[in-house]
């Protein structure tokens, strides 16, 4: 089994205004975190195949051209990279530039995930992007032109006072310059945030759900299917290492606040690195501690491998699942797997065990079955 690697970068132009991730301003500190991020490679195994990396964010973007091909080439150092590695990148519509993208793509970063999140100016300021949707479509274009095939792009919806329209509208404008993979979430307003203190209209769920729903409807008219939760790929555009993480794949995550999973002298560990930069450069260069680790239990990792991979439209792989815990799911859980079937909540076939439309917004009622 490969494993992936993530890469948080944890600086940002700006802090936006619905956003509770672990980041800062750019400063004189990224030189820094570079290299700690370089130094904390040496941690994990050495010559671990990887066959998928991502770096994410706060925003990638915004560091030197040469910073993320540099992490990259530590990378092929330390660990066995595929020759088919899928290296993603994130950026910010109005960070990016034909040098920089040249950069990344000479480097071997094949794919890109633009942080578009609305095609309206209006509610890009109210989300406190600094970049505004003409930005967004020169973006992708510089991105075509410096020979990227696989565009990913961020969408929220829900936002306080959209109506369905309008968000059908702002999909219908971003599909329409050809990205074959988007990512559609929900407006989540988390405590803390600047969103938070704002008089905003309250978000009605069942527009959300209707949101979501036309999601599906409408990237098909493009091509892209749902095949996660919250994502939609054109056939062959999937995002290879968020299928690592929905899999329960064991993934290495470098960086401040960075997670990661992996087997360790038999037990299944995650990991959780210390959520502030300047601890993460003390203990990667000596002082502190760098990450917490929990030891899962085999009952509650088979939990997670069914939470996780109900969340995608391929379902849990039963072949899959019996290698990895020498369990048959249709017998261990046949309750609980009648029981979603019978309410038409899920489907079980010879291969898989996959949640319906309907399934998939109530998945948390599907998972209370499997909790025993």
């Amino acid at each position: 089994m490969n494993t992936a690697l993530y890469i948080h970068i944890p600086f940002c132009r700006q802090k936006c205004s619905y956003c509770s991730f672990v980041s800062a301003p750019l400063d004189k500190r990224a030189p820094a975190v570079i290299a700690a991020l370089k130094q904390e490679m040496c941690l994990y195994p050495k010559n671990t195949k990887i066959d998928t990396v991502f770096f994410g964010g706060g925003t990638p973007s915004v560091l030197e051209n040469n910073a993320l091909p540099q992490l990259l080439a530590a990378a092929r150092e330390r660990f066995i990279l595929s020759e088919n590695s899928e290296i993603t990148a994130e950026a910010n519509p109005e960070s990016v530039t034909p040098a920089l993208l040249a950069a990344w793509r000479a480097a071997g970063i094949n794919r890109l995930s633009f942080g578009v999140q609305s095609a309206n100016d209006e509610n890009l300021r109210l989300l406190g992007r600094l970049h505004t949707f003409v930005e967004a479509k020169k973006a992708i274009r510089y991105a075509r032109e410096a020979g990227f095939e696989h565009i990913n792009a961020d969408l929220i919806y829900n936002l306080p006072g959209q109506s369905t329209a309008a968000f059908e509208a702002d999909l219908h404008a971003l599909l329409a310059l050809g990205i074959d993979h988007l990512s559609c979430y929900a407006l989540s307003i988390e405590e803390g945030t600047p969103l938070a203190e704002m008089p905003l209209p309250i978000q009605d769920e069942d527009i959300a759900v209707e949101q979501w729903m036309s999601a599906g409807r409408i990237c098909a008219q493009y091509g892209l299917h749902r095949y996660e939760v919250s994502n939609y790929a054109k056939p062959g555009a999937q995002c290879r290492h968020n299928l690592h993480y929905w899999h329960n794949d064991p993934y290495f995550g470098l960086g401040p606040a960075a997670h990661g999973a992996r087997r360790a002298n038999g037990c299944w560990l995650r990991t959780a690195n210390v959520p502030d930069i300047n601890a993460y450069l003390q203990a990667v260069f000596g002082e502190g501690t760098l990450s917490q680790s929990t030891q899962i239990g085999r009952e509650e990792e088979q939990f997670e491998s069914i939470m996780l991979e109900t969340r995608t439209t391929e379902g849990l792989r039963l072949a899959a699942f019996e290698a990895r815990y020498g369990v048959r799911f249709t017998e261990r859980y046949k309750t609980a797997i009648d029981c979603a079937c019978a309410q038409g909540l899920a489907t079980l076939s010879n291969t898989h065990f996959a949640l319906t439309e309907r399934g998939l917004l109530l998945q948390n009622r599907v998972l209370l079955s499997f909790m025993d």
